[in-house]
């Protein structure tokens, strides 16, 4: 087993860092404009160089240039997103931020909540594909007082493209293992109306035995400026059917699940100075798992069945004043599932749609009702952002947390930033009630805490950007699937206490000038992440909270080769805390570090895009989750066409 030397990766970091750094040329062309970029860290939407929150941005080139064929796959490349794939393809991926679970991560779409309340393996079943992203933000660290719980540990927005040209795009793929993708977005505008539309499909005979799958997503998004405000709305559906090979646990392989995913919202926004914003939206999630995907054992009593619903809206009015800026607002939420494993039995049988024999027996509710308050306040070189948000959650007691960003400026380009932040969740439905061979749910359980402290450096300049971080997190009544040395069923529990400190440490560069006559680089991003928890968790064995990414480091390198034709690497290191469990030694043993290398190549002919493009190209054998096997080298090739429909 090869080991990683991460002091010697970092030494190799720093270097090209201060090889690169001798360039200081300036070329339109190629000038660093995320500063421009208007970011969503706090209630108060603000600028990225002035924000005093650690975020990244992923902008819609940085996506088309990408070797990732999934957006998945993509935020498995960004620094300190933990991405743990049970399936490629946006099959199935759990992902945390700073050693974070997969539940104590906010997703949002456009700003608007879609996380799931039956379990976060979900989060990520979104009705929008690569293509239809604008870009990604993805703020780092505690977000409640902001966000509300479930932004425990960070948030990532992905923002959608507004449909404001008039275009019509087709992308047809395909590779190995019979995969295959398609997908078309129209864009079209006329007088203030804006419309957006996109239909994709993606398939695979699966790499190994049962991991086939069949995706489908259809979004719109469209809007309309009038004299009285803007309105917005998006709508969107998915479907996922596809092999579950060892998802969930290893003594039954031979799973299948399908989902069903249907979203909806609207917006209206007025006002200058005084701005008001209403929003409500609606997620259902539709779940069926088969242990036995076909020759199902003797006691196997059924498939199981969810039905998730998500409902809710929010008011925000921002005003500035002498005093500063200031943001409250309140929203309201009640999510729900009818199912026949998760929730309180009801005495009635509800038919599953579509399922003969099927009946959801169980059903759960919360409410939630969220106050918030937020103010920004600029004195000459200093910024502060403070505030809180009140919950009242069903079974739960009021909570009220706060935090504060500062931010100091030292120069036109270096900040110095430092934050405060306390955040809480509630446990999903699948903690609570979950009863199956392998796993046991705890109705008894307490929501999780945590205090989060930061402090950094940044630096944002015409082709550089840069940032160096130190955190910590201090968590109480942390929520994990845990068992003990003498069994393999998992049990939902409170951990005691568990404390974390990381470093983080990002730099972004965009070349002004050519690297070499017919070589050129045009853009350089290097990223390490270092993490270490202490716990107190008795004598279990952790099956997510303990099982965080200590390092990762991440290098993605495009550049020219002749003129229209390009190439994108990218190149992710991995090393994993804690122990999986291997059923063939039947022992605990520890995880590998391992490496993958991406790349793609492109060719631009007229409204053609050519590509060919490689997932772990090196064939690394590597484990993100402690069951599932994980796919080798993947290889596709395909193209994109653009029609220009303005003058049509």
């Amino acid at each position: 087993m090869i080991r990683i030397n991460f002091l010697t990766i970092f030494i190799f970091i720093c270097s090209i860092q201060l090889s690169l750094s001798k360039t200081d040329k300036t070329d339109s062309n190629k000038v660093f404009i995320m500063d421009g970029v208007v970011v969503t860290a706090s209630r108060i939407p603000s600028l990225y160089s002035s924000t005093s929150r650690i975020m990244n941005i992923v902008s819609k080139k940085d996506i088309f240039n990408s070797p990732a064929n999934s957006i998945n796959r993509l935020m498995k490349n960004i620094p300190d997103i933990d991405l743990r794939q049970r399936g490629p393809f946006d099959v199935q991926s759990d992902v945390g931020i700073r050693g974070g679970t997969y539940d104590q991560t906010l997703i949002l779409v456009n700003g608007i909540k879609v996380n799931d309340s039956q379990t976060g393996h979900h989060n990520l079943d979104l009705p929008v594909s690569l293509n239809d992203i604008e870009r990604i933000e993805v703020v780092k660290g505690a977000c409640s007082r902001v966000l509300g719980q479930d932004a425990f540990d960070g948030a990532i927005n992905i923002i959608t493209k507004e449909g404001e040209a008039r275009e019509l795009m087709l992308d047809i793929g395909g590779g190995q293992y019979g995969s295959y993708n398609l997908a078309g977005t129209l864009s079209y505008n006329f007088d203030k109306f804006s419309n957006y539309l996109s239909i994709s499909k993606s398939g695979s005979g699966g790499y190994i035995t049962d991991t086939d799958f069949q995706n489908w997503n259809i979004f719109y998004k469209g809007g309309i400026s009038t004299d009285i405000g803007e309105f917005s709305a998006d709508a969107g559906y998915t479907g996922k059917d596809f092999g579950a090979n060892s998802f969930y646990t290893p003594a039954f392989p031979n799973q299948f699940e399908s989902t069903r995913t249907l979203f909806g919202s609207a917006k209206y926004t007025t006002g200058d100075k005084v701005k008001f914003t209403v929003s409500v939206y609606d997620r259902q999630h539709k779940d069926k798992f088969e242990l036995f995907r076909d020759n199902p054992a003797d006691w196997y009593s059924g498939h199981n069945y969810h039905l998730t619903n998500i409902i809710g809206g929010s008011t925000d009015i921002s005003f500035e004043w002498s005093g500063g800026k200031t943001s409250i607002g309140t929203e309201l939420r009640n999510e729900n599932i009818h199912s026949n494993i998760l929730g309180n039995s009801t005495g009635d049988s509800i038919p599953v749609p579509g399922e003969h024999g099927a009946y959801y027996t169980k059903y759960g509710s919360r409410d939630n009702i969220s106050l918030f308050l937020e103010h920004n306040l600029s004195f000459k070189d200093l910024f502060f952002s403070g505030g809180f948000m009140m919950d009242w959650i069903t079974d739960y007691k009021m909570k009220i947390y706060g935090g504060l960003d500062i931010g100091i400026k030292l120069n036109d380009k270096i900040h110095l930033i430092g934050s405060i932040n306390q955040s809480f969740r509630v446990p999903t439905f699948t903690d609570l009630y979950y009863n199956g061979p392998s796993n046991t749910g705890n109705p008894n359980l307490k929501p999780e805490e945590a205090l989060t402290l930061e402090t950094g450096l940044k630096y944002v300049g015409d082709n550089i950007s840069t940032y160096i971080s130190v955190f910590n997190r201090n968590g109480k009544d942390i929520i994990d699937w845990v068992r003990t040395a003498d069994t393999l069923l998992w049990l939902s529990m409170n951990l005691t206490s568990v404390s974390s400190i990381g470093t983080e440490f990002s730099f972004n560069y965009y070349p002004t000038e050519e690297i070499f006559k017919i070589f050129q680089i045009n853009s350089v991003n290097i990223s390490y992440t270092y993490i270490w928890m202490n716990k107190q968790s008795g004598n279990y064995f952790s099956n997510y909270v303990l099982d965080y990414l200590k390092h990762k480091m991440t290098l993605n390198i495009q550049h020219s080769i002749i003129d229209k034709l390009g190439m994108n690497w990218n190149i992710t290191v991995e090393d994993r805390e804690g122990t999986y469990y291997d059923v063939n030694a039947n022992r605990e043993k520890e995880y590998n570090p391992f490496l993958l290398l991406d790349a793609r190549l492109f060719y631009n002919f007229n409204s053609f895009n050519f590509y060919i493009e490689g997932t772990n190209l090196l064939n690394t054998f590597y484990r993100d989750h402690s069951y599932v096997p994980t796919p080798g080298r993947w290889l596709l090739c395909g193209f994109k066409y653009n029609l220009n429909l303005e003058n049509r």
